[in-house]
């Protein structure tokens, strides 16, 4: 107990990371389709790990993931190393605006939104509300949607345009440049 009376508790952070120079040596060896687990807990703080994660997201060098912890609350936070322009296994470069390829990103929380966008965007639907896909994909809440969707935004895979304050946003999907339609003219149209 500390002078005047107050007890003073540390509380220790809840999520564990990889460390940053372990992560860069790790990505130096490995080889495509390789992952490694960056951090694991119930949130990904403002964490040199997740900066770096992020990063290489960014520059085509990994694709990121996550999946349940067996640990009541937790996620467990993966970087899968992407392949190289011309690997020995004749990969194909990404073409800028076109999602991952490999199935570990299709099935990832960004990949399945991706597919759900792109489907709905090829029908002719309007963009579905961050509640709307955090349903139908069964997504714990409209946040992580709306991660996704930044997520997403951030690679260059699609748009947003916002149509008005009482119309829904409109999303463009880049690879193919259709956009989802326009409540007002699924309305009035």
């Amino acid at each position: 107990m500390r002078e005047g009376g107050a007890a003073q508790f540390v509380i220790p952070a809840l999520t564990q990371y990889e460390e940053p120079g372990d992560m860069a040596k790790w990505l130096a060896t490995a080889k495509p389709g390789e992952i490694i687990m960056y951090a694991t807990g119930p949130m990904l703080g403002n964490h040199p790990a997740k900066r770096l994660a992020l990063r290489w997201q960014e520059q085509g060098k990994a694709v990121l993931f996550q999946r349940r912890s067996q640990r009541v609350h937790c996620f467990d936070y993966f970087a899968k190393k992407c392949g190289a322009a011309n690997d020995a296994s004749g990969g194909a470069r990404q073409v800028a605006g076109s999602p991952p390829r490999d199935d570990a990103w299709r099935e990832s929380r960004d990949g399945r939104v991706y597919a759900l966008l792109f489907r709905d965007v090829a029908a002719g639907r309007c963009c579905p509300s961050n509640g709307e896909i955090a349903e139908r994909l069964d997504l714990h809440d409209r946040y992580a949607a709306k991660d996704a969707l930044t997520r997403l935004k951030a690679m260059g895979l699609i748009r947003f345009e916002q149509a008005g304050r009482t119309r829904t946003r409109i999303v463009t999907i880049v690879a193919t440049g259709q956009s989802s339609a326009d409540v007002q003219e699924v309305r009035h149209g």
